[in-house]
């Protein structure tokens, strides 16, 4: 197109591969025209096989290029097909019946649909343009309600299809509440309030988080946590994300959230941490936590690790050793809780000085920096009363307090004094400019340590004056 001709895979000009892509859309499009309802048989046959053509071509990367020049025909031609796989298929009155009813389109037809809808929404004007069709984000929710309910009662076994289609649905969710998300971090005044309408998605993400499917667990938690108000300037507000806040605080998710960090892997385990994180910006979310045993969970996680020696290893801060990661999960996230003055209490009564102290240490002995800075972390919170700073006196933690000052102040020396950028000398310019990053990291990441340090220590100094 435009005067060149490229080559694709198999040595076929992508000019030409546009030119099929085209005509299947074409084709598709003739019989998307046609009401699901009065499709003959063959028709029927037809339109499931360009379909299912469609979905292979999107997967592979057709058209990527043509649906972003407005001036294409591929892009004319998508638009219109996206156009009427909505407004002529899902919001149908076959595609909404319920499934296994007389009136019901075949679950096979609603599958691949679904699909090519989920692929095509991989592209962002697409899912402006959803936002544009009146009533379809509340049609694909109240059809994401209806299949998520079945999934739950495993009537697949009823139904044919009913996990596959609730995952595609879950899916598409996960997509445009992301997307939201992106635009919202990126401009919040660009974002219209059709863009915000997602149809109560953060609901079903709720009910699904007792599912044992992995690829609807992972499109639940990404919902959550793009409809979780992330806490940043308040004159940005988003009314969308407040009011699924609300809900979700007010719900029993935190009982889920936790038990998925304790029992969990990764990815799972981490993205539960992101979005427990996000409920801790506000009241509501920290109470939850608190009631659903966060305190019990992170300090049960920390001493696990410590009796395991996980934490003893050797090893690099960067390491993707799952035990690892728990401990870093738990430190973050006890740190936030212990924002609640109840749960410090709490923590208190279960041993959080002993264990976090005994965790300081083996942070400072295996020269652990980021570990060591989520240690004490946690730990200036729990020396910011008089209880706490006396219970952290009597367990010595001064004293490894003071041993993690004299690590810090080695390490920033050696970034001050360039040891630490030496051996990207002569590297080259892109060598140089990375480890002028890392030493930009390092430096802050140590500072911070520090601060974190000295606040413990003036907490418990304070509380011995007294």
């Amino acid at each position: 197109r435009g005067g060149h001709t490229r080559v694709g895979d198999g040595g076929v000009p992508s000019c030409d591969m546009a030119a099929e892509g085209e005509a299947r859309l074409r084709a598709l499009q003739r019989l998307l025209d046609v009401a699901p309802e009065t499709l003959t048989a063959d028709e029927a046959h037809e339109e499931g096989v360009f379909l299912e053509a469609l979905a292979m071509g999107l997967a592979n990367g057709e058209g990527k290029a043509e649906m972003h020049e407005q001036t294409s025909e591929y892009h004319r031609l998508s638009t219109r097909v996206f156009a009427s796989l909505i407004g002529k298929r899902i919001m149908s009155t076959s595609y909404r019946a319920a499934p296994g009813s007389r009136e019901a389109a075949p679950p096979g037809s609603v599958l691949r649909v679904l699909q090519c809808v989920r692929l095509l929404l991989r592209h962002e004007n697409f899912v402006t343009q959803l936002h544009a069709i009146a009533g379809a984000t509340q049609v694909l929710g109240d059809t994401f309600r209806v299949y998520a309910d079945l999934h739950l009662q495993n009537s697949n076994s009823h139904f044919a299809f009913i996990d596959e289609i609730t995952r595609e649905l879950a899916s598409v969710f996960k997509k445009i509440t992301g997307e939201h998300d992106h635009r919202w971090r990126r401009d919040s005044r660009n974002t219209t309030e059709n863009e915000t309408d997602f149809a109560g998605a953060h609901l079903m993400a709720m009910r699904l988080l007792s599912t044992k499917d992995p690829s609807l667990l992972a499109s639940a938690l990404v919902i959550l946590r793009a409809s979780l108000t992330s806490g940043g300037d308040p004159k940005q507000r988003d009314p969308t994300r407040e009011d699924s806040t609300q809900q979700i605080a007010n719900s029993d998710c935190a009982y889920h959230l936790l038990k998925m960090l304790r029992e969990y892997s990764a990815p799972f385990d981490a993205m539960a941490g992101d979005v427990l994180r996000q409920l801790l910006v506000t009241s509501e979310g920290l109470d939850g936590i608190r009631l659903a045993g966060g305190v019990r969970t992170t300090l049960a996680m920390l001493s696990s690790s410590l009796d395991g020696g996980s934490v003893d290893a050797q090893t690099d801060d960067s390491s993707d050793d799952d035990a690892h990661g728990k401990t870093s999960l738990a430190l973050s996230l006890l740190s936030g809780i212990l924002k609640h003055r109840a749960c410090v209490v709490e923590a208190r009564g279960r041993d959080a000085c002993g264990v976090l102290t005994k965790l300081l240490r083996v942070s400072v002995l295996g020269n652990r920096p980021t570990r060591l800075c989520q240690t004490v972390s946690a730990l200036a919170e729990l020396a910011a009363d008089d209880d706490g700073g006396e219970a952290l006196a009597s367990a010595n933690t001064v004293f490894w307090l003071g041993k993690a000052l004299v690590m810090i102040h080695g390490t920033y020396g050696s970034i001050t004094n360039g040891t630490s950028a030496g051996a990207g000398a002569g590297a080259g310019a892109g060598a140089e400019a990375d480890a002028a990053r890392t030493e930009k990291k390092t430096k802050k990441q140590t500072v911070a340590t520090a601060q974190r340090v000295f606040r413990a220590l003036r907490f418990i100094f304070a509380c011995e004056r007294a």
